[in-house]
């Protein structure tokens, strides 16, 4: 697990010196669906994961691309599961890889979470991840101005702040990646199998 006090502070973001005035979108998207739940399977499946996690987290980066693969095929894709994935930036690499995957729109999101995953190392540490940023989102037809437009939504900003905050207040959350199904808080990622065992009962309690 990665444990940090969230990003909550503007003095904190080294993505831009200046933030824009609010605005009624987020660079190419609407701010509404920069702002929207980002949830992965059928909206209507019995059982929800929701993951509180942070880019720029290690553990984060694992569960991604090792584990939720695998509860994709058996559990999402089958309409068992849906994941709501929370941002929850631990520092302000994190902060701007939210951002910028909230202003590429619902279609590339997941996608685009992946490559950013993937290419973590390279980034995240970086003297200037936002540089790296850009570097690896220009694959998905999203340029440096979009970027720079991203990161000065003051709006944008502050939404993903707020929803930090409340998390750590209201559920507790204080490290990522942290879980939660159905009443069941998960601090850290399990192995697929713990994950598996988990799912699987709850589902069996529902009668699923």
């Amino acid at each position: 697990m990665s444990r940090t006090t969230p990003i909550l502070v503007f003095a904190f973001i080294l993505v831009a010196s200046v933030v824009a005035p609010l605005g009624a979108r987020a660079a190419n998207v609407s701010l509404d669906e920069a702002l929207s739940p980002k949830v992965m399977g059928d909206a209507n499946a019995p059982l929800t994961l929701n993951e509180y996690s942070s880019m720029s987290c290690p553990h984060c980066a694992a569960f991604d691309l090792e584990t939720l693969p695998l509860i994709k095929k058996e559990y999402i894709d089958t309409g068992k599961l849906k994941l709501v994935y929370h941002d929850f930036p631990l520092n302000s690499p994190a902060l701007a890889a939210a951002m910028v995957l909230r202003c590429a729109g619902n279609e590339k999101y997941f996608a685009l979470m992946d490559m950013l995953f993937r290419t973590q190392a390279q980034w995240a540490a970086s003297s200037d991840p936002v540089a790296g940023i850009k570097e690896v989102v220009r694959f998905a037809a999203i340029s440096d101005t979009d970027v720079d437009e991203c990161l000065s939504n003051a709006t944008l900003l502050r939404a993903i702040q707020d929803a930090s905050q409340k998390a750590q207040k209201d559920l507790g959350v204080n490290s990522t990646p942290t879980f939660f199904l159905k009443g069941t808080k998960i601090p850290g990622a399990l192995s697929i199998a713990d994950f598996r065992s988990l799912i699987d009962s709850k589902l069996k309690a529902m009668g699923k």
